[in-house]
């Protein structure tokens, strides 16, 4: 009974695993993956199999949209500091295989044996492309006329402030160019 009761519980973790839908990948405590489920397959276009014993940072290349360098993933801090480690501020793509990205929302947690200790890590993550385009149109169209592309007074004035606010706090300079198009 006891050895039933083992199995239907694995059993369950295991087709859990398979029907959540984030991308989960666990590691072991040298952040070498054991497990991806069939989300992250499909997010990292790795295979299990492919990828079982490699580098998380191999499978799992993240990068800080805004200035494209590489961000490591959140499992190493989780490891390090024994905590839950979940989203920041920066907003971080995966780089797939094929070399393409899509924009995420990572967290990942230490992963504990019986005695509590550290063993492993596990990263979880979900596609949010759609969700930060919508987002970044949206800060556009609040920030440009629609007719022209240009920025609209509201963004104009602020960007005009936030440089004399730079000018007087350090020791640049800027200038401010005024056409009239119309004559």
């Amino acid at each position: 009974q006891l050895t039933h009761a083992v199995f239907d519980e694995k059993e369950r973790a295991r087709v859990t695993l398979q029907s959540i839908g984030d991308a989960v990948i666990t590691t072991d405590i040298d952040e070498r993956i054991d497990y991806l489920n069939p989300v992250a397959e499909r997010l990292t276009q790795w295979t299990l199999a492919e990828a079982r014993g490699r580098p998380l940072a191999e499978v799992c290349s993240l990068i800080d949209e805004r200035t494209m360098q590489t961000v490591p993933a959140r499992v190493a801090q989780a490891l390090q500091e024994n905590r839950l480690c979940t989203f920041s501020g920066k907003e971080v793509a995966l780089v797939r295989r094929d070399g393409s990205s899509m924009a995420i929302e990572d967290s990942a947690a230490p992963l504990q044996d019986r005695q509590g200790v550290v063993i492993g890590g596990v990263m979880v993550f979900r596609d949010v492309t759609a969700t930060r385009r919508m987002a970044q149109r949206i800060t556009w169209s609040a920030t440009h006329d629609s007719l022209t592309g240009l920025v609209n007074r509201r963004e104009f004035e602020s960007r005009v402030e936030s440089a004399l606010l730079s000018a007087r706090n350090s020791d640049s300079q800027h200038v401010l160019c005024y056409l009239d198009l119309d004559q």
